[in-house]
């Protein structure tokens, strides 16, 4: 059991940046680190980041070809946030 000390502290070192760019990073390092600890798997993987660029290059190519570009899903299940 954690003493209201270690509560405050942990909190602040979970607490992200207002920074969207810096808050994201924090929030991934801080999901990675609990996944180390805890021994599961919430943090963006390898191949959620290959997933995003092929929306960003349907995205792309909708916009260049004046067509809808439809990315094939993986329809893989996502982990839940805690």
């Amino acid at each position: 059991m954690l003493t209201s000390r270690e509560r405050a502290i942990s909190r602040e070192r979970t607490a992200c940046p207002d920074d969207a760019v810096v808050g994201n990073v924090a929030r991934v390092y801080a999901r990675l680190a609990s996944d180390l600890r805890n021994n599961t798997h919430t943090a963006p993987t390898f191949e959620d980041a290959v997933e995003l660029h092929r929306v960003i290059a349907a995205i792309e190519a909708s916009s260049d070809g004046g067509h809808r570009v439809s990315p094939a899903a993986s329809n893989r299940p996502l982990p839940l946030i805690a």
